[in-house]
C-alpha cells in the first residue's frame, strides 16, 4: 500500500498540464434550389381513358402530389430548422 502511495505523485506529474480543447462545429448542407420547387403531375396514358380509369390516374396523381410535397417540404424544414 505504502509502494501505490509513493507512485501516484510521479503519475500525476506525467500528466499533460493543458486538457485538449474540444469544439463541435455543426455543419448544414446547403439546399439545392429543385428542392424548393413543388412536385410535378404524372403523365397520363396517351390513349383514350374511360372515366373510371381518368378517376383513378387523378386519384392517384393527386395523392402522390400530396406524399412527394409533405416529404419535400419537411427535408427542407428539417435542414433549415437547425439553422
Amino acid at each position: 500500500m505504502a509502494m501505490l502511495a509513493a507512485l501516484m505523485p510521479l503519475a500525476a506529474a506525467c500528466s499533460p498540464d493543458s486538457r485538449p480543447t474540444i469544439r463541435t462545429v455543426f455543419v448544414t448542407p446547403d439546399i439545392p434550389p429543385s428542392a424548393r420547387v413543388a412536385c410535378k403531375a404524372s403523365q397520363p396514358p396517351e390513349s383514350a381513358l374511360s372515366q373510371r380509369q381518368v378517376l383513378t390516374f387523378w386519384s392517384r396523381d393527386r395523392a402522390e402530389i400530396a406524399t412527394c410535397d409533405a416529404r419535400r417540404a419537411a427535408a427542407v424544414k428539417s435542414v433549415e430548422g437547425t439553422r
